[in-house]
């Protein structure tokens, strides 16, 4: 009896040591589930960065391209002006121009009407 006394004994340290041993196993495993659990919500947390990272890399590369089209067009309009620039100082002197060959009109008709007058003075005096 002694003998199934002592066996019992060791059953019940052996189960003793076996539920300590489960309880260690299911204290290792919670912290790894809680691990991976962590683990798995940065993975998420990095998969939304890289594809906001993504997103923002093609918007980059439409304003870059954006960037370009503007600074193909101010150089255009800034070659039209020029172009507008010499426009308006030649329309300038060409104003200027038809003031002279306007004046140097009416000089000439003075000088004519001036010389149609003598002509009829000098006709008039001739035939006096």
């Amino acid at each position: 009896m002694l003998d199934a006394i002592e066996g019992q004994i060791r059953h019940v340290s052996e189960i003793a040591a076996a539920r300590r041993e489960v309880e260690e196993t299911r204290s290792f495993l919670e912290t790894t589930r809680s691990q991976l659990q962590s683990a798995t919500e940065g993975m998420q947390d990095f998969d939304d960065r890289k594809r906001q990272v993504e997103e923002l890399e093609r918007r980059l590369v439409r304003a870059e391209a954006l960037s370009g089209d503007v600074r193909s067009t101010i150089e255009t309009i800034a070659a039209q002006r020029s172009l507008v620039d010499q426009v308006l100082e030649r329309s300038g002197t060409l104003a200027f121009q038809m003031k002279q060959a306007e004046a140097l009109a009416e000089a000439l008709r003075s000088e004519c009407a001036l010389a149609t007058q003598l002509r009829t003075a000098m006709g008039a005096k001739r035939d006096a």
